[in-house]
């Protein structure tokens, strides 16, 4: 059994537990932001899932790997409704400077993706990421700005949690576009490892989140 089948499997096993755990309390507390965390892990894991059978059969990465990438990426809109969900009013009509970090930063990245892969799908990517990084910045900025704002200081930990989710998913994304040398490919792994860590950090901090 190689490194990688063993990552994915945990993976697998830590993103169906969660999504167990967050949709059986979206039933017993009847929450929205729980069926969104809850449809986020579903997606992922169906993602995952597609990606480790292929690696178990054929013992290589899947030719169309785009059945994975379409559960991975439309995850991430769950997310985006989530913390849309959480956001206040006020807090969704504060736009520090700070926030064009976020366009900025995943559109640089997706031209450097586009020498290794798909135009459409990393101008996607782009897209999607550039939201999730733009609402969890502006909420630890927030957060943090005074003036009456600590009404969301329960949030920190979930604005943390996803901003951890976006630039992991980045380093992964970046070490496999050298995966032929053997140091990168273990740092994949730890990076790997490091994003199953935050899929389970985001059920005590969405817990927090909504209980605040």
């Amino acid at each position: 059994m190689t490194t990688e089948t063993i990552v994915n499997f945990i993976q697998l096993t830590v993103t169906a537990t969660c999504m167990v755990i967050a949709l059986h309390r979206a039933v017993r507390r009847e929450s929205r932001e729980w069926v969104l965390l809850g449809l986020f892990y579903a997606l992922f894991f169906m993602g995952d899932l597609y990606w480790s059978l292929m690696l178990a059969f054929y013992g290589k990465t899947p030719e169309y790997f785009y059945v994975s990438e379409i559960g991975w990426y439309s995850s991430y809109l769950f997310l985006d409704l989530l913390l849309r969900q959480l956001a206040s009013d006020e807090e969704m009509e504060y736009h520090p400077k700070v926030l064009w970090i976020a366009p900025a930063f995943t559109v640089a990245m997706a031209v450097f993706y586009m020498q290794y892969g798909d135009f459409i799908v990393n101008a996607i990517v782009a897209v999607l990421m550039g939201f999730l990084l733009w609402r969890s910045i502006r909420g630890l900025v927030y957060s943090r700005a005074g003036s009456g704002n600590a009404d969301n200081t329960g949030m920190r930990p979930l604005y943390w949690s996803m901003l951890a989710f976006c630039l992991i998913e980045y380093c992964e994304w970046t070490a496999s576009c050298f995966m032929a040398r053997e140091d990168v490919r273990m740092l994949y792994f730890a990076f790997d490892a490091a994003m199953t860590l935050v899929l389970i950090l985001l059920i005590p901090a969405l817990g927090k989140a909504v209980h605040e």
